[in-house]
């Protein structure tokens, strides 16, 4: 327990380029009680790639958008975040599965209309001047 307290403070002080807390060795000991002294070793390096939370610019530089479009994703649920002060870290978790699929570029393409239905209104037997004639002379005179 006192092993993942430390890895945790430490590993989140590296990977957002925060001070450490200060160590404190003069604490008071209960009766029957005896210190003990855990140790971690890690980087900075490896600190980020643990901690489960990416900042804003990261997430940005990750998926190749801008600060908008990740704010956008974020807003639509695509992207869970959090917020810690003035900075929003978006998870680790959420932005891996879109960088194994790049976005397509673009306007979304419209669904084609079925060319039977068009034919269908194409050869029906309707005399468009009989049906349509007042409609056509008032509209291109």
């Amino acid at each position: 327990m006192a092993l993942d307290l430390l890895r945790t403070d430490v590993t989140y002080a590296l990977a957002n380029n925060k001070r450490l807390s200060k160590a404190t060795f003069d604490n008071a000991l209960e009766e029957a009680s005896e210190r003990i002294l855990v140790a971690i070793s890690t980087s900075a390096e490896e600190a980020k790639a643990w901690w489960p939370w990416v900042t804003t610019p990261e997430a940005t530089e990750m998926l190749g958008v801008t600060v908008g479009r990740i704010y956008q994703l974020i807003v639509s649920g695509v992207l869970r975040s959090m917020k810690e002060g003035r900075d929003i870290h978006v998870s680790r978790a959420d932005v891996g599965p879109r960088l194994a699929v790049p976005p397509r570029t673009g306007r979304p393409r419209r669904e084609p209309v079925e060319p039977c239905a068009l034919v269908g209104v194409l050869s029906a037997d309707i005399d468009l001047e009989q049906e349509y004639g007042d409609y056509l002379e008032k509209k291109y005179r």
